[in-house]
Order: structure tokens, then C-alpha cells, then sequence
């Protein structure tokens, strides 16, 4: 169950036609203040001489003609199967990289001063500030590196076993969720914040209202533009990113071997065009905004991850109603029941949402909270709830001609 409680939310919807993975098309040139820094790092540590030798690995030792397996790895020696220790490999050939997973796994990660740290070893980073940690997930490690652009991260993924940085695309000022609910599975949330600074001269007054997000200072207009980047990783590596409104509420949970992140919002995205430019600017909607994404993991026989399925879906509440819970349901790609001030919403992922609003419909849903499956008609819905001793009642919306809905118990 996921219980998302609102305060009162008055908004308008100045995107209608939200789609899912949409991209953010770069500003035009100029448009966009940025700044340039370096960071400077203090650090003077040494690298580890074995760095990217790991216990498991196999190799041939020429003096006694054997095959020994690496036990351990320290800063300054190996430590063989057979007990034989040595500081350098010079009598010795790699024969085979026969990873020891558990090993693998209990690898530990840190950030200290803009440098990476494995199990207390300095990892060469070059000039690449390390602010934290994100996961471990192994072989790969997530990392929050400083941008070049002033107060802004990277998202970098170190694979330990290469050796190798890949910095991603996704540029962001802020984690605002990273957890794994599933083993390898996880969900990162990150906001991005894009300002546009111009003078008054350049700026139409009269396409400014109380619902665009703007500040002045003297006469200059910063114009904010706030969103998030989902991103669902699978095994360590990115397999899912799409771009989302601000939200106001958010809360991600195991269902039946998923995972589901369910959102509010209020903020939407919006497009100014002046003489000169456009560009886009968050402002409040005219009704809240519910996001749900649907998890699913693609395991093997052995229960291990190979791959992960996203559905996203989203619905708005009628302008004026205000969310007051939202459960997860078993049907239709777990779509979610929305009791609200006014009834309940059933948002029937995939097809349009059906609305019971009105008092039958508030004190069945309040009486009768689970839902257990819609009779969807064109012109007639029936929803059938339950409670908790599982006995059920079905609620019966009709449009009429003359008189709009109708809602009944039968």
C-alpha cells in the first residue's frame, strides 16, 4: 500500500500532452548563464602497484611450474593459494581472470577529498573531483563528480575491474532518492535546475503571470526551470532514464517482485518565447499530476538479473480535486486506485482513467478501500471494492444525457 497524503493544491495544466521519454533539446546559444571551474586536489596518496589484480585471478608461477590462484591482494603483496607471498608478479603469467564474486562484492568504496578510495587504497582519478559515492554495484561503482559547470555534478560509473571511468550524460544538482529495494535493481532520482537570466529590455511583461517561476533582481528576470531524471539501473549500469516534473511527493516500493515509483506534482513545464528567445520555465498546473513507473525485473532461471522492463504512465485528477491516498493495485499493469477529495480515480494504465465522484462514491471507497476489478463500459462503469473482512460492493457510474453521472450502489 502507498499512502500519499496532500495539502491543499490549487494548479493549472499548461502540459497536456506530457510524453515519456522525451529528451531536453539544448538552449540556444548564450541563452543559458554558465560558469566554468576546475577543482584542485590535495591528496598525495599512492596507488596501490597491484591495482586491478583481484582474488580469483589465476597465474602461472615459473619457478615452481604451478598454477596458483590469488588469495589476497594488499598494497604491497599478493598472497597466494598455496600460502607463498610475493611483491611483484615479474616470475609469474595471468592465465586466467577468474573473478571471485563474493570477494567482488565486499569491496568497499570511498570518497575522501576528491579522491576514490577501494578497501582504504587510492584509485588514480586524474582530475576528476570525487564528491561521493553513490553504489556499489560490482564491478561498477556510481560516482557524484563536480561538473566543469559551476555547482553542478557528473554522474560517472567506475568499473574496478577495467580500471575504466565512463562519465554518463546525466548532468544534475541534487540526489533526491537512491535506493535498491531489489538486489541490483535501483532507482536514482536526480534534480536538475536550469536558470535563464535576461534583462527587463528583453523580457515580455505581458507574457508573465503569478503561475510562471521567476524571480527580479534590479532589472534583471531569472526564469527557473526545475525537473527530475529518473534512472533505473540494472546490474551497476543504466537501463531506463526519462525525464519528469518536479514533484511534490514521491515514494518508491516493493510490489510483488517490483518496483514502483509513484509521484505528484503540481509543477509543470512551460515554453516562453520572446523576440529574441525561448526557452522553457517551470509554473504551477491546473490540477495535480499522478506519475507512476512499473518496475519489472527479467531474471534467469538462477534468479539473476538480466534485464529490466519500465512502464510509465500518467494521469491528471480534475482541476480543483486534491489527492487524499494512493494504493497499488493488481490489475492492468498494477494501476492505481486515487481516492481523492471528491470520490476515487481508477487510472486503468494504458486506457483512459474512470472517475466515481460524489458522496456514494467517497463513503464506498472510505467503507470499501481495495479495489478489485473495473466492468469497463463506454458509457457505464462498475467498480467492484472490498475491505478487510473481504466482503465487496460494487459502485455503478452511468453518463447519462441530461444529468451528467450518475453513481449507485448495486
Amino acid at each position: 500500500m502507498i499512502a500519499m497524503t496532500n495539502g491543499s493544491i490549487k494548479c493549472r495544466n499548461r502540459n497536456k500532452n506530457k510524453k515519456f521519454k522525451k529528451e531536453r533539446k539544448p538552449s540556444k546559444e548564450g541563452m543559458r548563464k554558465k560558469q566554468m571551474t576546475t577543482s584542485i586536489k590535495t591528496t598525495k596518496t599512492t596507488t596501490s602497484k597491484f591495482a586491478g589484480v583481484h582474488k580469483g585471478f589465476i597465474y602461472k608461477d615459473f619457478v615452481g611450474g604451478e598454477l596458483l590462484t590469488v588469495e589476497k591482494v594488499t598494497d604491497n603483496s599478493i598472497v597466494f593459494d598455496n600460502g607463498l607471498e610475493v611483491t611483484n608478479l615479474d616470475a609469474f603469467e595471468l592465465v586466467e581472470k577468474d573473478y571471485d564474486k563474493i570477494a567482488l562484492s565486499l569491496k568497499k568504496f570511498e570518497a575522501k577529498d576528491g579522491e576514490l578510495f577501494m578497501d582504504g587504497v587510492r584509485v588514480e582519478t586524474g582530475t576528476l573531483y570525487i564528491e561521493e559515492v553513490l553504489y556499489t554495484t560490482a564491478p561498477y561503482v556510481g560516482l557524484k563528480v563536480r561538473s566543469l559547470e559551476k555547482g553542478k555534478y557528473d554522474l560517472f560509473i567506475y568499473n574496478f575491474l577495467k580500471d575504466h571511468f565512463e562519465k554518463t550524460k546525466f548532468v544534475f544538482d541534487k540526489v533526491l532518492e537512491n535506493e535498491e529495494k531489489i538486489e541490483n535493481l535501483r532507482v536514482i532520482r536526480l534534480l536538475v535546475k536550469e536558470n535563464v537570466i535576461l534583462p527587463e529590455e528583453k523580457v515580455d511583461l505581458a507574457c508573465l503571470d503569478d503561475k510562471i517561476l521567476y524571480t527580479t533582481d534590479g532589472n534583471l528576470y531569472t526564469f527557473v526551470y526545475e525537473y527530475e531524471t529518473i534512472l533505473v539501473l540494472a546490474n551497476g549500469v543504466v537501463a531506463y532514464s526519462d525525464l519528469t516534473n518536479l514533484s511534490d511527493k514521491s515514494e518508491l516500493v516493493e510490489y510483488d517482485g517490483k518496483m514502483i515509483l509513484v509521484q505528484q506534482s503540481n509543477i509543470v513545464e512551460d515554453l516562453l518565447s520572446f523576440q529574441e528567445t525561448s526557452f522553457n520555465v517551470s509554473a504551477t498546473g491546473d490540477c495535480i499530476f499522478v506519475t507512476e513507473f512499473v518496475i519489472s525485473p527479467v531474471k534467469d532461471e538462477d534468479e539473476n538479473l538480466l534485464d529490466v522492463v519500465v512502464k510509465g504512465f500518467e494521469i491528471s485528477l480534475r482541476k480543483g480535486d486534491e489527492v487524499k491516498s494512493i494504493s497499488v493495485t493488481e490489475s492492468n499493469t498494477n494501476s492505481l486506485l486515487i481516492v481523492t477529495e471528491n470520490g476515487f480515480v481508477y487510472s486503468n494504465n494504458g486506457f483512459h482513467p474512470r472517475h466515481a465522484e460524489g458522496k456514494v462514491a467517497k463513503e464506498a471507497v472510505e467503507k470499501y478501500p481495495y479495489f478489485i476489478r473495473l466492468e469497463a463500459g463506454n458509457t457505464r462503469n462498475v467498480f467492484t471494492l472490498a475491505n478487510d473482512e473481504r466482503e465487496t460492493i460494487k459502485v455503478e457510474v452511468v453518463k447519462t444525457q441530461d444529468r451528467g453521472y450518475t453513481t449507485n450502489i448495486i
